[in-house]
């Protein structure tokens, strides 16, 4: 006699889609015991010898948080990271030179610096041209910095960057 299954029958596995509604669920858990509040906060890597430094102003978009990367446009060094609340800017003082910013931003539960915003979280590195640099006018020198706007029509151009590339030093 041959066996039939009925559609409307109770399968004792779980099928695909519900395996990835399990593990949808499993993920969620781990970020919210993760969870961290998403703060302010200005980490610099760069030695204080004495030469001319100018601000640069990050600003976050009013939506979401962000974690901004500068760095040293020669060696592509990591100099400064700087976490900035949504709606929020921060200004730094960077030594005079030339720079590439890099952002990330998501719409998760903030986990910290190793998984940022969890699967909801975008890298992108901006590619207009930012510096520190110093003018010379009648009394002395002017020093500028540029920086970056996030989602403003003239804030930023960028392109989609990997994680492993927002992470490498």
């Amino acid at each position: 006699m041959q066996n039939i299954q009925f559609a409307d029958e109770k399968n004792s596995q779980p099928n695909a889609l519900e395996n990835f509604e399990k593990d949808e669920q499993r993920r969620k858990e781990e970020a919210n015991i993760n969870a961290q509040p998403f703060l302010a906060k200005v980490m610099l890597r760069y030695s204080d010898d004495g030469s001319v430094k100018g601000q640069m102003q990050l600003t976050s978009s009013n939506k979401k948080d962000a974690v901004f990367i500068i760095r040293n446009k020669l060696n592509n060094t990591i100099m400064a990271i700087v976490q900035v609340p949504r709606g929020h800017s921060e200004k730094i003082e960077m030594p005079v030179g030339e720079y590439l910013i890099e952002y990330a931003q998501g719409d998760g539960v903030w986990q910290g610096l190793g998984e940022f915003w969890g699967y909801g979280t975008h890298f992108n590195k901006s590619r207009l041209h930012h510096s520190v640099y110093q003018e010379i006018i009648p009394n002395g020198t002017r020093t500028h910095g540029t920086g970056i706007i996030l989602d403003v029509e003239d804030g930023t151009v960028s392109e989609d960057i990997s994680k492993k590339q927002f992470v490498s030093d």
